[in-house]
């Protein structure tokens, strides 16, 4: 995948394989590896992206298939989960790779675009959404919030180069009541918040072992796993 080592790119391929036979069909790639898969294919440059962890959208928790479980451990689960946030998060014990899956706002999912990467086909989350996204988040920072500077970063990068119509679109699914109703309107006030709100944006912090989740919510299918188990795992511990 454009932006990542051979080895990440192996690991990744590795963990859709078996996603995808562990029923998560109707699913596409969001993220940081989406964003760093569009920038290249706009600028023709390959970008630098670790790969950290795999962040997928999907349906609704009804595309969660029984055989996830079998094949991952869970570290989290959100059946109640709102559209945009996580219904459920799986560790690959193959890979040690996490893998962060969430319900889709409104048509995001009939706007993915397929890329042809070594000859297999790749779902990714449309440029157009991952900045809707983004715009949608970044005017926290006008309630005094901070929010991690990489969201500014890709914003700035994918905005020069999404197509106005299908952002507008888009705008509309990502969007909360307080923010501009219009896609040009909205990324004018993001990129006077950035601006003047410099100081609010932060590193993300690292994810650390543990777990007090007050949103999981366990099954008879959906159990979780030991934080021992996944700390090793993902080399917290």
């Amino acid at each position: 995948m454009s932006g990542l080592s051979d080895e990440d790119a192996e690991r990744l391929f590795c963990t859709l394989d078996r996603l995808k036979r562990a029923g998560l069909q109707d699913a596409a790639l969001t993220g940081g590896v989406a964003i760093a898969s569009h920038l290249a294919r706009v600028t023709g440059l390959p970008g630098n992206r670790r790969l950290n962890d795999l962040d997928i959208v999907v349906a609704g928790a009804d595309e969660l298939s029984p055989k996830l479980a079998d094949a991952f451990l869970v570290s989290h689960t959100h059946p109640d989960a709102r559209p945009g946030r996580m219904l459920l998060q799986v560790v690959d014990p193959i890979t040690a790779l996490r893998v962060d899956i969430f319900g889709a706002y409104g048509d995001t999912l009939a706007r993915s675009q397929t890329l042809i990467y070594r000859g297999d086909p790749v779902r990714l989350v449309s440029s157009s959404d991952l900045t809707a996204r983004l715009a949608a988040l970044l005017p926290d920072l006008g309630l005094g919030k901070p929010v991690p500077a990489k969201h500014a970063r890709d914003f700035d990068a994918l905005s020069a180069a999404c197509p106005l119509d299908d952002a507008e679109a888009a705008w509309r699914d990502h969007r909360r009541q307080r923010h501009p109703e219009g896609f040009t309107e909205a990324c004018q006030m993001v990129r006077e918040l950035i601006g003047k709100r410099e100081h609010l944006l932060v590193d993300a912090p690292a994810l650390q072992g543990g777990r007090a989740c007050p949103q999981c919510r366990e099954s008879a299918v959906f159990k979780l796993a030991r934080d021992e188990e996944i700390a090793v795992l993902l080399g917290y511990r």
